[in-house]
């Protein structure tokens, strides 16, 4: 092969059907049976972060940009939603996502492996050679000229030696399932809201209700008073619109583990199930409008949130982000501000970007695992600190590095170079003619 992606979700997808729209015979690894990762396994059914609070203008550039296109003509997403205070999402149908997926991987000519998960990586003078997965057929080593990670956790780069940092318990951000119930009465919530002013709040068209704190403390309160079980484990109710009537996705778990320790892992498959027990009784004895709600679906795997940060050539920081920094070495300008969710030592915390231009530049170099040739890094465990982490880590941000990387790869196998040798101006060149960054 010529590249091989591991890792299908939204950065996976993009930098596999780049590569291959570039030239590159391509392989997708992915551990699960579909392509979507965060979009689909994990049912995180919002991209968060595609405007420019500022400019208004929308980041999501080149293929994203068509894939985004296509979902709105086929039926997955009715579209971009402008937020009040400027920032954009597009939600979309976690299931119909998949076909969608699957028709653009295969019309680009991409090989894809399911069930394959990439275990390891052969090294020889600190250049990857080949790609280490395993499946039904047993262990194979693939030879590629270029490997992306994209597995989220930096499962590859990891294995082949590269540099990475990750927060201790502690300061881990916790993990979520998402799980989803029927037969909720939105037009109950919106009367409650408009009789208890202030307890709940709403995206635009109502695809989005989140509230009913007071309600939380006090069924919490009363909970730890009997030394019971407390049956919220989040201070807020978060629906989230299936776009299907009276169907919503549920953010209501959160769990300490260290993401990529296998034990650990798996007892928090079963902590998070048993918070998913916990809160559909609350809901249903104490939150308007959830009184009839049903348990239909339970994301097939916990949404790990934050493990490992690959460091490359450069470390993108706080201050790049906040400050709206330019680099020379630009691969895609994006804009979501930075957003810290719950750890065992602090709440849920956001900083906001303080730049005029609202919105900062990712480099290049922060794909690139530092010490390792033959490799690139895409989607949440690109090269940042802890705080940047908070913003790239954004499946709009995901999906603009995937495509990235996807062509890095294909241009430097054209040029026989390796990724980091590429010239960055013909890389941008090629992007900008993608539309996907503007120069």
């Amino acid at each position: 092969m010529d590249v091989i992606v591991v890792g299908a979700g939204p950065a996976g997808v993009m930098a596999a059907i780049a590569a291959a729209r570039n030239g590159a015979d391509t392989l997708l690894v992915e551990s699960g049976g579909f392509l979507g990762g965060g979009m689909g396994a994990l049912n995180s059914n919002f991209v968060n972060g595609t405007h420019n609070t500022v400019t208004g203008e929308c980041v999501i550039k080149g293929i994203p940009a068509e894939f985004v296109d296509r979902m709105i003509a086929e039926g997955v997403s009715p579209g971009y939603v402008v937020l009040p205070n400027g920032a954009g999402i597009l939600p979309f149908h976690d299931e119909l996502i998949k076909f969608l997926a699957d028709d653009m991987v295969r019309e680009a000519g991409v090989k894809v492996l399911f069930h394959t998960v990439g275990t390891d990586a052969v090294v020889e003078d600190n250049t990857v050679k080949a790609a280490v997965v395993f499946n039904k057929s047993g262990r194979q080593e693939i030879p590629a000229k270029v490997v992306i990670d994209a597995t989220g956790d930096g499962d590859v780069a990891v294995a082949a030696g590269a540099p990475f940092e990750m927060a201790d318990l502690q300061e881990l951000q916790m993990h979520t399932l998402m799980f989803k119930v029927s037969h909720v009465d939105m037009e109950e919530i919106i009367r409650y809201s408009e009789e208890h002013p202030g307890t709940v709040s709403f995206t635009p068209h109502h695809l989005g209700a989140f509230g009913f704190r007071d309600i939380i403390q006090q069924v919490n309160e009363e909970a730890r008073q009997r030394r019971e079980a407390l049956p919220f484990s989040r201070r807020i109710v978060i629906a989230l619109s299936t776009l299907v009537p009276g169907e919503y996705w549920m953010l209501m778990t959160d769990v300490p583990a260290i993401g990529v320790d296998g034990d650990d892992l798996s007892e928090l498959e079963f902590k998070c199930r048993d918070q998913v027990r916990r809160a559909l009784r609350g809901l249903k004895a104490h939150i308007p409008g959830f009184e009839s709600a049903h348990l239909s679906y339970i994301a097939p795997r916990v949404g790990v949130r934050e493990t490992r940060r690959i460091m490359g050539d450069y470390v993108l920081t706080r201050d790049d982000v906040v400050q709206g920094r330019e680099f020379p070495d630009v691969v895609c300008r994006m804009s979501h501000h930075i957003d810290l969710h719950d750890n065992m030592k602090r709440g849920h915390t956001t900083i906001p970007l303080e730049t005029s231009k609202g919105a900062y530049d990712v480099p290049y170099r922060c794909l690139l695992p530092k010490d390792i040739e033959g490799l690139l890094v895409a989607g949440k465990c690109v090269s940042t600190d802890h705080e940047a982490w908070g913003a790239m880590r954004i499946q709009a941000n995901c999906l603009m590095t995937g495509q990235a990387t996807g062509v890095a790869a294909a241009s430097a196998i054209q040029r026989n170079h390796a990724p980091r040798e590429l010239d960055v101006r013909e890389l941008q060149n090629t992007l900008a003619e993608m539309g996907a960054l503007d120069l």
